[in-house]
């Protein structure tokens, strides 16, 4: 499988906001939602440096526990057999996991920076011990890029129903007998083309971004052909990289033969997820003006 780059995956959240400066309520809602999402997206990635971090708390814990009660280190068959004292070394060791709990759920700050410490450190562990060509942690990339482009496709549709719901006089050229599709990025476009005929440039530069058209090529071979690639992904790889020459979003799968495995690794992730983040939230603001002008 080869080294999946796991410790380059990490990307900021903390500035991403959506909904910040949305002025219609509909798009605002819309907003609302592709934060959340993409936030579940962003938690894969910390999903294993925080159950590691959890076992090490459970795992310091009990030390600190046997150590106040059993006075060494390491418990004997007769301190095993001692049903106190192990009563007390079990309730000490509840209490310190409920005292670090606590001390996390009153210092956020402060638990942003251990996280942010504690990933980094952890990636370089996974890194460092051979685990980087796992199938299970390829699964994790995978699943960010399939869920972030779910994400997306959840933003359009919504973007265009529910701003049609909110505000039908800015839509009455429309005649309700419009067949709408989001569940392709042709199908995006299209839709957005319909929806607004008198565009002026911003929309449509966000359903043709070249993030967009890279995610969807990768998110179609890994569902629809197991992630080995045929003639429809090269041919399509091919025409991403001749027409966008200053784009490197899909050089790493330009030499690729016919039913070779398309490796999702951190880089992947970090050079379409975040650029994702911000098309959009492009759209979103794009769709908001728009409702304002008309």
């Amino acid at each position: 499988m080869g080294d999946l780059l796991f410790e380059k995956v990490w990307f900021k959240l903390s500035d991403f906001d959506p909904a910040k400066g949305i002025q219609s309520n509909a798009v605002r809602e819309v907003a609302v939602v592709f934060g959340e999402n993409i936030v579940r997206v962003h938690r894969m990635i910390g999903f294993i440096p925080r159950l590691v971090g959890i076992g090490m708390r459970h795992q310091l814990a009990a030390t600190l526990a046997i150590l106040e009660h059993a006075k060494h280190p390491i418990l004997t068959d007769e301190d095993r057999g001692n049903p106190t004292l192990m009563t007390a070394i079990e309730r000490e060791q509840r209490d310190f996991v409920e005292r670090e709990e606590l001390k996390e759920i009153n210092d956020r700050e402060a638990v942003g920076r251990f996280s942010k410490r504690n990933g980094a450190n952890m990636m370089k562990l996974i890194h460092r011990y051979g685990y980087q060509d796992s199938p299970e942690l390829e699964s994790i990339l995978v699943y960010m890029l399939l869920s972030t482009w779910t994400a997306f496709e959840v933003l359009a549709e919504d973007l265009v129903l529910e701003t049609i719901k909110e505000h039908p006089k800015c839509f009455s050229f429309l005649t309700g007998k419009e067949k709408w599709g989001f569940r392709s990025r042709r199908r995006i476009r299209e839709s957005y083309k319909i929806a607004f005929p008198t565009d002026d440039g911003d929309i449509v530069s966000a359903v043709n971004s070249d993030d967009m058209e890279a995610l969807a090529l990768l998110r179609n071979v890994l569902v629809h052909k197991r992630g080995r690639t045929d003639e429809d992904f090269r041919d399509g790889v091919s025409d991403f990289t001749r027409e966008r020459p200053a784009s490197k979003l899909l050089s790493s799968f330009a030499t690729l033969q016919d039913n070779d495995a398309v490796i999702v690794t951190g880089e992947t992730i970090r050079s379409i997820i975040p650029p994702m983040m911000k098309t959009g939230e492009e759209l979103l603001v794009a769709v908001d003006r728009w409702i304002s002008a008309h």
